[in-house]
C-alpha cells in the first residue's frame, strides 16, 4: 500500500491516495471505514469494504491490453476519517505504453453496482467534492465523477478548464416510513392505497394470504439463490411490465453475489437478506436486499408469472417496508431509476449525476474530446449538448402539461395503473 497525501488547509482535510493490491491492504483502514459507515444513516451497500473486495475479485481486468489498479481516496479531518472512495484506474495500451488512462469509481459493471458516490460524513460533502475535482483537474486521462447533482454542478461551474465529455442522471428514491405502518399508509397517495387494497383482497377472495420470510444465514441464502435467479430470469421474460434485463444470467454476475455472501459472512457492515414472499409454502416472489446501518436497500427481484395477477411484487414491497419498520430501520431505499413502481410510494428523490470529465493539460482535454467524438459514449450517457437539449424539451413538456391540466386541478387524481417494482 502506498500513501500520497495532499493537504488542503482551506478545507481542513487531508486527501490520501492508497494503492491496494489485496485484502490485506485494507486492514489499516477497515476499522475506520466501518466506523464512518456507522455515522452515515443513508450509507449504501456499494460503499462497504465487502462490496469493494467482492467486486475487485470478480471484475478486475488484467490482460495484455488493459490493466486495472485499485486505489482508495481517503479524506481525514485532523486524523478522523470523513470520506472514502474506491477508484479503479484502468490503463489501456501495450506494455509500458499507456494509450488511455481512465479513473472510475469502483463498480463499472452491467448495473450491479447501482450508485457509485463516495461515502462522506455529513457536513463534509462540499470539501470532499472540491478536493476530488481539484485532483481531476490536475491529472490527465478520462475521469468519471459521481456526486449529488447540485453539488457537482456548483463545483464544475468553478472549473471551466475541465472538459465535460458526457453525463447521465441517476435518481435514487428513498422512503422514511417511520415506525407505524397504519400511519405511513394513511399518508400515501390514493392510487397506491388502492393498489395495496387490491393486492391483499385478491388473495383473500381465493382464501389465500401472503407472508414474508426474511433469510439472513449464508447457508439459507445459498440454498435459495438458484430459485431467486430463476424467478429473476422469468421476470425478465415478461413483456407486459417494466422491462428488466436478466442481470444474473451471466455466470460472472452470480459469482459476484457468491463473493458478496462470502465477504458479508466474515463480518462487517453489509447485511445480505433474501426477502421471500410465500403463499402457503410456495415462494411466489423474491427480492435480494441489503441492510446497512439504518437503511434497507431493495435490490433486484423476481416472481412467478402465474402469480402476477395478484400483484405479488407490490405486496412484497409492502411487506418489506413493514419488516424494516419492525427492525427499527429508518429508511427504505427503493433503488435507482425513475419509474412508477418507485415514485407512486411518494419517496424522496435524491438526484445524482454521473459525469465523464477530462483534466490535465489542453492536449489531454482535446484528446479525450476527440476520442469521445470518434467512439461515442456508453449506453445511457448523453453529451453535454444532448443533455441540455433534453432538459429544455422536458421543461417545455412539463409547462405544456401544466397548462393542459390547469382547468381540472380541482378534480380527483386518476388512479395510476398497477406496476411491478424491481
Amino acid at each position: 500500500m502506498s500513501f500520497s497525501p495532499s493537504p488542503d488547509p482551506a478545507a481542513g482535510l487531508t486527501l490520501q491516495r492508497l494503492t491496494v493490491t489485496g485484502p490485506a491492504d485494507l486492514a489499516p483502514i477497515r476499522a475506520d471505514w466501518l466506523g464512518l459507515l456507522a455515522q452515515v444513516p443513508s450509507a449504501l451497500p456499494f460503499q462497504t469494504p465487502e462490496w469493494c473486495l467482492a467486486w475487485w475479485d470478480t471484475f478486475a481486468v488484467q490482460t495484455r491490453w488493459r490493466r486495472d489498479h485499485l486505489t482508495l481516496f481517503v479524506w481525514r479531518d485532523r486524523g478522523r476519517l470523513v470520506g472514502v472512495l474506491p477508484l479503479v484506474r484502468s490503463v489501456s495500451g501495450w506494455g509500458p505504453l499507456a494509450l488511455l488512462t481512465q479513473w472510475r469509481p469502483l463498480g463499472a459493471d452491467p448495473n450491479l453496482t447501482e450508485l457509485r458516490a463516495p461515502l462522506v460524513l455529513p457536513g463534509h460533502e462540499a470539501a470532499v467534492a472540491r478536493q476530488w475535482l481539484d485532483w481531476v483537474a490536475q491529472h490527465a486521462g478520462m475521469h468519471q465523477v459521481i456526486l449529488p447533482t447540485e453539488l457537482l454542478m456548483q463545483e464544475l461551474a468553478r472549473r471551466p478548464q475541465l472538459a465535460r465529455l458526457g453525463l447521465r442522471e441517476v435518481p435514487n428514491y428513498v422512503l422514511t416510513p417511520g415506525s407505524d405502518w397504519p400511519t405511513f399508509k394513511t399518508g400515501l397517495k390514493r392510487n397506491i392505497k388502492e393498489s395495496l387494497r387490491r393486492c391483499y383482497n385478491s388473495l383473500a377472495r381465493e382464501g389465500l394470504s401472503a407472508r414474508l420470510e426474511v433469510l439472513s444465514e449464508p447457508d439459507q441464502l445459498r440454498a435459495l439463490l438458484p430459485d431467486y435467479y430463476r424467478l429473476h430470469g422469468l421476470r425478465a421474460d415478461q413483456a407486459d411490465t417494466i422491462a428488466h434485463p436478466d442481470y444474473f444470467e451471466a455466470p460472472q454476475h452470480r459469482r459476484f453475489i457468491d463473493g458478496l455472501l462470502s465477504q458479508a459472512s466474515a463480518g462487517g457492515a453489509l447485511g445480505l437478506r433474501l426477502l421471500v414472499l410465500r403463499v402457503g409454502e410456495q415462494a411466489v416472489a423474491m427480492r435480494l436486499a441489503f441492510v446497512t446501518q439504518q437503511s434497507l436497500y431493495l435490490y433486484y427481484s423476481g416472481y412467478e408469472p402465474a402469480w402476477g395477477r395478484f400483484s405479488v411484487m407490490t405486496t412484497l414491497v409492502s411487506e418489506a417496508i413493514q419488516w424494516a419498520q419492525a427492525q427499527g430501520l429508518k429508511q427504505v431505499n427503493l433503488s435507482v431509476g425513475r419509474d412508477v413502481s418507485k415514485t407512486r410510494w411518494g419517496p424522496e428523490e435524491r438526484q445524482f449525476t454521473d459525469h465523464y470529465l477530462a483534466g490535465g493539460g489542453a492536449f489531454n482535454r482535446w484528446l479525450m474530446r476527440t476520442l469521445v467524438r470518434q467512439r461515442g459514449l456508453s449506453a445511457g450517457y448523453l453529451t453535454v449538448e444532448q443533455a441540455a437539449e433534453a432538459a429544455e424539451a422536458a421543461s417545455a413538456e412539463a409547462r405544456a402539461e401544466a397548462l393542459a391540466q390547469a382547468p381540472a386541478q380541482a378534480g380527483p387524481a386518476p388512479d395510476a395503473p398497477p406496476a411491478a417494482s424491481r
